[in-house]
């Protein structure tokens, strides 16, 4: 429940709704970009193809 308190004091702390709710999308796509990059730096789909006996 953590997000939508985050979006709520970024709204509360700007100085327009409308700028809160553009640092919100923009912290948004930030932590998106960042879990996307992590994915394809730590996912290995060779060793869980392996590990799941669906190599071949």
């Amino acid at each position: 429940m953590t997000p939508p308190a985050v979006t709520g004091f970024l709204v509360g702390s700007a100085a327009t709704a409308s700028l809160g709710f553009t640092h919100a999308f923009v912290l948004t796509a930030v932590l998106l970009l960042a879990a996307g990059v992590l994915s394809m730096v730590f996912i290995n789909q060779q060793r869980d193809r392996a590990r799941l006996g669906l190599a071949g």
